[in-house]
């Protein structure tokens, strides 16, 4: 998969994001990014989730504005969380104010909204990718569960779920809020694409992610604590163990190489 970082709210994170390869940008974090932003490519995210958040607005007009200010590699078409027939109609909406973007655009079915899965089939017959939200939730880790393998047990069930549909039509969906090692490792080469701002949990949680070979031989991403004895690519970690904004960039950065490691677009990993 090609994997978008996501979470850049400001120039910290836009400047540790540059390590990476693809950023996700919705139109509001899109206005702070230069054109020369030294990455390999741009996902425009529709803003849902920060209209919702701030309560906020983006019409059709404005949207549409973003979406031709820059060549984006792809654009998430706008969707209203929640509603899946909302974005079912800005889907057709696109379709009529739009046509030069259309072949770019990305439509979004809603994992949680009913499962309804004659809607995901008309988004298939018309797009080469459909985006897959609603998964935050359940493939989070509940850090504060009263009953930790019960909530194991049900993000697990997703999981298997999500494998399920994405074996039925491989390299056809991308999947957004993939903040899961276990998930971004079983779906590693079925999905074109994924975003999440797992890369981030290193300034956040302090966790470190490193692919590890499962008895097998197999790889496998993972996630744990970092500790101030362990080493990275000759970083020094002992000597920025008393610096917290010093650490939390390195810890960053690392995460971002990481899974620029791990994560191969589709028809690079086949080769």
């Amino acid at each position: 998969m090609k994997f978008y970082l996501s979470g850049l709210r400001g120039k910290r994170e836009l400047d540790w994001a540059k390590f990476g390869q693809h950023v996700l940008l919705d139109p509001f974090q899109a206005r702070n990014v230069p054109d020369n932003y030294p990455v390999k490519d741009r996902l425009m995210d529709s803003g849902a989730y920060w209209c919702l958040k701030h309560k906020a607005y983006l019409s059709i007009a404005e949207y549409l504005d973003a979406a031709r200010s820059y060549p984006w590699a792809s654009i998430i078409a706008p969707d209203v969380i929640g509603d899946k027939d909302a974005t079912y109609q800005n889907w057709l909406a696109m379709k009529i104010h739009a046509p030069d973007l259309f072949d770019r655009v990305i439509p979004v079915w809603h994992w949680q909204t009913a499962y309804d899965y004659d809607l995901l089939d008309r988004y298939l017959e018309e797009a080469a990718v459909v985006g897959i939200g609603g998964l935050v939730d359940p493939l989070r880790k509940k850090r504060d569960s009263d009953d930790p393998k019960a909530s194991e047990q049900a993000r697990d069930r997703v999981l298997r779920e999500l494998v399920h549909l994405c074996e039925k039509y491989p390299g056809r969906f991308h999947i957004f809020g993939l903040c899961w090692p276990k998930a971004i490792t079983a779906l590693n080469k079925l999905v074109i694409s994924a975003d999440s701002s797992l890369w981030l949990w290193g300034a956040k949680h302090g966790d470190l992610l490193s692919i590890r070979q499962s008895t097998t031989g197999t790889p496998f991403l993972t996630s744990g604590k970092w500790y101030y004895d362990d080493r990275y690519r000759g970083v020094d970690w002992e000597s920025i163990w008393d610096s917290k904004a010093i650490r939390a960039r390195e810890l960053c950065i690392e995460n971002i190489r990481t899974l620029r490691d791990f994560c191969k677009p589709i028809d690079e990993s086949e080769h």
